[in-house]
């Protein structure tokens, strides 16, 4: 699955469709591509054309494939123009592509955070989002005093900690770090 947000330095590819320019709604079939159609300009530099000339994917659909280098994914900010130069068979677009240096993976996300806990529990630290959640679903035992955080197969000891009570106060006065 692709992390987001799109890499820097790193080759991309993205779909479009064009507008036909005889009606100005309809997507073009098989739009005519050549050379200069296509130009990118890395953080407003000058505008370059594409190393590879963009193509239609399928044949003969409306879906035009682009493709970028990573040297021309070598920006913050890249803006991606379209003209038509040897004609007018489609009308004029651009695209903007915001790049960053880091990425992050949906599938690591949604096991963090999402549909099933047991995905991360494993090698949660003590003090993360997952044994907040332990403590919040999972099995609790108060064990002489000392709190034990179980894992969602309700038999491995995730976390613990030592409770302190003061009979003056509430029953718990104190739940130590855990360990």
């Amino acid at each position: 699955m692709a992390g987001y947000p799109i890499l820097k330095n790193t080759a991309f590819d993205f779909p479009l469709e064009y507008i036909d320019s005889s009606d100005d709604k309809t997507h073009k079939l098989n739009p005519t591509l050549a050379s200069g159609d296509v130009k990118v300009s890395i953080d407003f530099g000058t505008l370059n054309n594409l190393a590879t000339l963009p193509s239609v994917a399928p044949a003969g659909s409306s879906i035009v494939k682009h493709e970028l280098s990573a040297a021309e994914m070598n920006g913050d900010i890249l803006v991606i123009e379209g003209k038509d130069v040897a004609g007018a068979e489609w009308n004029d677009w651009s695209a903007i592509i915001l790049t960053s240096t880091y990425q992050i993976d949906v599938d690591w996300i949604d096991a963090l955070l999402g549909r099933d806990i047991g995905n991360a529990e494993g090698t949660a630290a003590v003090h993360s989002l997952v044994t907040a959640v332990l403590k919040a679903v999972s099995r609790v035992v108060d064990n002489n005093g000392t709190l034990e955080v179980y894992r969602t197969d309700g038999t491995t000891l995730h976390m613990s900690q030592t409770v302190t009570e003061d009979a003056t106060l509430e029953p718990i006065d104190e739940l130590g770090v855990g360990s």
